[in-house]
């Protein structure tokens, strides 16, 4: 279920509260990195954070199963991944002891300052319904001057905006209390990302829209069980998602990417 904040000018999805036992729930059972996880050569976290520094000290703050961190850990990167749901970084870490993995809130992270190189946040600051804010802030402590931030997120793109000016999403003032209390996540206005990004004094290097073929899934409903087999990715509807993702994601893309820089 989705609903619409005129205000804030973004989307609100109800399913399920993200708390740390839909996490674990969600991401539980046995699974093994070696198997889930492609090469390092192949990985579009590495690929990304080779474009702008090749070694140093990487955060992942909110790796979920850990497969970012194997990839970076693979490619020669020093890297620490975190998370908040306490039975998958359990399972990693008896698992994969060679990864370093900790339980930790990304809102105060146990490190000191400057400690790190690259930042990555993949799809997490979009489930705190209080905003991002003390996100940022940890984010800006614990990276060096000249650090650089990959932040990833549900965003308003020019579909979901259409469709909001069209009023196509009901408004939040709707919505009941119960759905409200298991909100899932935002869809962010990115520009209100980048203004706190910018007031930390980051400047943006990089930004792009990714994963088309989500987005138009999720917000036509009449394409949505085509694209829902094309998006599952079997062997041969693989290269058609890509070409559906690079055809779509610049006007539709589920996600977007914000690589920053931070300076002094």
């Amino acid at each position: 279920m989705q609903f619409f904040d005129h205000e804030k000018k973004q989307i609100i999805y109800v399913k399920k509260a993200a708390s740390k036992e839909y996490w674990d729930e969600l991401w539980g059972g046995k699974f093994d990195l070696e198997k889930i996880v492609p090469s390092p050569l192949t990985s579009w976290v590495v690929q990304q954070t080779k474009k702008h520094i090749t070694a140093g000290r990487v955060l992942e703050a909110g790796c979920g199963r850990s497969q970012n961190v194997y990839s970076l850990h693979r490619a020669g990167y020093d890297v620490v991944g975190v998370d908040f749901a306490p039975k998958v970084v359990s399972y990693v870490k008896k698992h994969s002891p060679n990864l370093d993995v900790r339980h930790a809130d990304v809102r105060k992270l146990p490190f000191a300052d400057e400690a790190f190189d690259v930042y990555w946040s993949i799809g997490v600051i979009e489930h705190f319904i209080e905003g991002y804010d003390k996100i940022i802030t940890e984010m800006d402590r614990v990276l060096t001057q000249g650090g650089y931030a990959f932040i990833t997120f549900p965003a308003m793109n020019r579909l979901r905006r259409l469709k909001a000016r069209l009023g196509k999403y009901p408004e939040v003032s709707k919505a009941t209390k119960e759905q409200l209390d298991n909100f899932y996540q935002f869809a962010l206005e990115p520009n209100d990302v980048i203004t706190i990004l910018k007031n930390h004094s980051y400047s943006i290097v990089e930004k792009f829209y990714f994963d088309g073929t989500k987005g138009i899934k999720d917000e036509i409903p009449l394409l949505g069980s085509m694209l829902q087999v094309i998006y599952d990715g079997k062997k041969g509807w693989r290269y058609i998602k890509k070409a559906i993702d690079y055809t779509c994601s610049r006007h539709a893309g589920h996600c977007i990417c914000l690589i920053a820089k931070k300076h002094k």
